[in-house]
């Protein structure tokens, strides 16, 4: 079958529709591939078009996300922080993707194109890791390759259904597009509101500003000071910090501290959302003088500057099996 400029057109515009997605912005690729598989398998036998149109898919990924590989290791995690600033969930959008990336490893890019808000943060993550670029390309073609065949496969399979599809757009376009902004609607509404929720909690948790934590260091010796950062990422801290991951049992991890000792948690997020978590949790323990680090670890550098290495949870005593 001999493809023209329609034919190269609809390549070209599938190649900037996936790029385009893979870098970060708002335009789905997955139905624009289930499309082009169906259209691919019209001409039985025309294998080679549907090659093609792999390929392109595949070039468009690998570009993309090498670019985000290129990023992440020349900014490192500053990098992820500028991105999640975007995201509807700021406050969990750089914790969740560490944790994530540091207990699975490269073996993350086979599935993260699957996952919803995880491609290009953990193409970040690999790079900010810095990931060896072979180890990188080969889990993240990997996970490029199922992502476009599967989309490719499945236009196959349900080809009636989706050329259907395409028919009906036709004749109700307007319609369409109107269902398609409603749910996008709805789901942002969602996720505001699901933001909101957590503000709304983390604010029942006092604050205290670097020059109160400073008062309370010099005037209660048995003061804790707890890091909720993933300590996996970090390697600093605040002296005499307590590390404890942020899903850890706030219980087992505070031994031999009082209902009245005082207790200030700080993060590295973004309204001290974390922080404010896991002092909720620590007051529902009984823990009733607890407080959020105004500004995080990021306060306590750029006013008091003096830190040392984190030490590892599974260390300490109380955390030891």
């Amino acid at each position: 079958m001999n493809h023209g400029d329609p034919a190269q057109g609809a390549l070209a515009l599938l190649f900037l529709n996936v790029f385009a997605e893979q870098m970060g912005l708002p335009v789905p690729s997955y139905p624009a591939l289930l499309v082009a598989g169906s259209l691919a398998s019209l001409t039985v036998g025309d294998a080679g078009y549907l090659m093609v149109v792999w390929l392109i898919a595949m070039i468009a990924c690998e570009l993309a996300d090498s670019i985000w590989y290129g990023v992440g290791r020349r900014y490192g995690h500053w990098s992820m922080a500028q991105v999640c600033r975007v995201s509807l969930e700021p406050d969990t959008c750089i914790r969740k993707n560490r944790n994530l990336y540091t207990r699975v490893g490269p073996k993350l890019l086979i599935v993260a194109k699957i996952i919803p808000g995880l491609g290009a943060l953990s193409t970040l993550m690999a790079g900010a890791t810095r990931t060896r670029y072979l180890t990188f390309l080969l889990f993240d073609g990997i996970g490029s390759a199922l992502w476009v065949s599967s989309g490719l496969v499945l236009g196959i399979i349900f080809q009636r259904a989706i050329l259907a599809t395409l028919r009906w757009l036709e004749t109700y376009l307007i319609q369409g597009i109107f269902i398609i902004a409603a749910a996008l609607f709805l789901f942002i509404v969602w996720k505001v509101w699901r933001r909101h929720r957590v503000l709304k909690q983390s604010r029942l948790i006092p604050r205290v500003d670097i020059d109160e934590l400073l008062e309370m260091q010099a005037g209660a010796p048995d003061l804790r000071i707890v890091d909720v950062r993933e300590p996996s990422v970090v390697e600093h801290t605040i002296p005499g910090a307590i590390p404890i991951p942020l899903d850890a049992p706030v219980g087992r991890a505070m031994p031999e501290t009082s209902a009245e000792t005082p207790i200030v948690v700080f993060c590295a997020c973004p309204n001290e959302v974390s922080a404010a978590l896991v002092a909720l949790r620590l007051q529902a323990a009984g823990y009733h003088n607890t407080y959020a680090l105004l500004g995080g670890f990021d306060a306590w550098q750029d006013s008091v500057g003096t830190s040392v290495p984190m030490l590892d949870p599974n260390a300490l005593p109380h955390n030891r099996r």
